[in-house]
């Protein structure tokens, strides 16, 4: 699935477009 994840600098968000990444999803 292609994911758009606003706010990736931030702490949360780093943490989540790594598990995405790991899931095989698509990070835009």
């Amino acid at each position: 699935m292609r994911v758009l994840v606003t706010g990736c600098a931030g702490f949360i968000g780093s943490h989540v477009v790594v598990l995405l990444v790991q899931q095989g999803h698509e990070v835009l």
